[in-house]
């Protein structure tokens, strides 16, 4: 009797780390759409929700970077002593680097950052 959420509807079309990427999908939306003052997963506005099947097809047009993206992340917060900053709030800062095409510069930062957090120097 439970809804589904758009994790779960990703779960179901093959999709791992589907919480993550589920969310990651809305911030970088309401990223794009609004700006960054109200790409706060807290501000809910049910007009500006994704559906399920909105977040799903955003997922599949654009896994091949998505993924990669949240895998490098998800490697990072793996990794890191205090967990200051959500593996969501860590991919929107890359896509504010980089956009929807990350550079080999945001490749470099982010393994920048993996190498600092095993280093234990930041």
């Amino acid at each position: 009797g439970k809804n589904r959420s758009a994790a779960d509807v990703l779960s179901l079309n093959g999709f791992t780390n589907t919480h993550a990427l589920s969310s990651v999908i809305r911030l970088i939306e309401t990223y794009s759409k609004k700006g960054h003052k109200t790409a706060n997963m807290s501000s809910y506005n049910r007009d500006s929700t994704f559906t399920n099947q909105q977040t799903l097809d955003y997922c599949m047009e654009n896994y091949y970077w998505l993924g990669p993206l949240l895998s490098k992340v998800l490697n990072i917060y793996s990794k890191s002593k205090f967990r200051t900053i959500g593996v969501s709030s860590l991919c929107l800062i890359a896509y504010m680097i980089g956009g929807k095409t990350p550079s080999n510069q945001v490749n470099k930062f982010m393994a920048y950052l993996d190498i600092k957090i095993q280093l234990h120097v930041i």
